[in-house]
């Protein structure tokens, strides 16, 4: 995986597994850290295609050695699926932006949409009743692609903390 800071946001890409080392991307997010001067500094990983649990684990484990005050900016979907199976995200992190499936019945086509937290999805104790869809330019309208209590399950686990981040 490699990591290429731009100001305060720090981009990654390519694959996170048994390959991708620590310090090279220590060495980029400590770099990317001093720049901002305790503002906070935006992880894109839209980029990085896809992740096995001993990169996910290495992940972790630098965001726990490092404790950045930090947001997640277009965070991918095998990210959000990993964040539904843990207990929350630690530390000082937000969550600015994720990437969802949407479908097209009309088109049958598919699509993966960036969403803004608090603007597209509101921040919510729960999601059972909520519903999501987009308009295309042409007039026909993409779906959500999954289920919003599951799929959503982060924020969920998440609320406390993002509802106070923001309040803060």
């Amino acid at each position: 995986m490699d990591a290429q800071r731009n100001g305060s946001t720090v981009f990654f890409s390519g694959i996170l597994d048994e390959h991708t080392t620590a310090e090279a991307l220590r060495k980029t997010m400590m770099e990317a850290m001093h720049s901002v001067q305790g503002r906070r500094l935006s992880l894109d990983l839209s980029e990085v295609r896809r992740a096995n649990s001993v990169g996910i684990l290495t992940w972790f484990r630098l965001l726990g050695d490092l404790a950045p005050c930090a947001s997640y900016v277009n965070m991918p979907v095998w990210l959000v699926e990993q964040f539904n199976f843990s207990e929350g995200i630690r530390g000082d992190i937000d969550i600015e932006s994720f990437q969802a499936p949407f479908y097209c019945p009309e088109k049958d086509t598919h699509a993966i949409v960036s969403l803004v937290v608090g603007r597209d999805v509101p921040i919510q104790a729960q999601y059972d009743d909520f519903e999501i869809s987009l308009p295309n330019p042409d007039g026909t309208v993409f779906e959500a692609d999954f289920e919003p209590s599951e799929y959503l399950y982060f924020l969920v686990v998440n609320h406390a903390k993002l509802k106070s981040l923001r309040e803060g």
